[in-house]
């Protein structure tokens, strides 16, 4: 491994992982003030994201499926299920296969909310993937994918004491 710890300022691979860097700025800065008008948490907000793709695969989502997405423990996933019940976000209703867990349902204010803030700004990331050809869009996903990755597998020090 490398011993370098930042790129050559005029590098190729500098000038993508800053642009990777603002992107991930930005994708952070519009969660939060998403959040805020929506006067919920940050957490929040990615809670209600779970459950409408759970709504949209046609599953729906459980507070044990909050948790592990989210990293978070059991104490914190149902205070999150309050706030997001008392603000009228979501709405919980019995598991009939068990009677004993609940189904997390986003409500139409819900829905209608997150449509509101975000449709637009789906809609011109969509117009821009459209400007990109197929084997474009081939290398950009196995780019972000592989990213991902390595962001997934780093941030914590390693058994040996040296940080990644």
């Amino acid at each position: 491994m490398s011993e370098k710890y930042w790129y050559d300022r005029d590098s190729p691979e500098r000038l993508v992982l800053e642009a990777l860097r603002e992107y991930g700025r930005a994708d952070l800065d519009m969660r939060r003030r998403m959040a805020d008008g929506m006067e919920v948490g940050v957490t929040d907000t990615r809670a209600l994201q779970l459950v409408i793709a759970a709504e949209r695969q046609g599953v729906p989502a459980t507070a044990r499926d909050l948790a592990t997405g989210l990293g978070i423990t059991t104490a914190s996933t149902a205070k999150l299920l309050n706030r997001l019940e008392e603000s009228g976000h979501i709405r919980r209703t019995p598991n009939a296969a068990d009677g004993r867990s609940v189904h997390i349902i986003a409500t139409a204010h819900a829905h209608e909310e997150v449509r509101s803030r975000l449709g637009v700004m789906h809609e011109r990331m969509r117009e821009v993937t459209t400007r990109f050809s197929r084997e474009e869009i081939d290398i950009i996903v196995r780019f972000l994918r592989e990213m991902t990755q390595i962001l997934d597998d780093s941030g914590s020090a390693p058994a040996d004491g040296h940080r990644s």
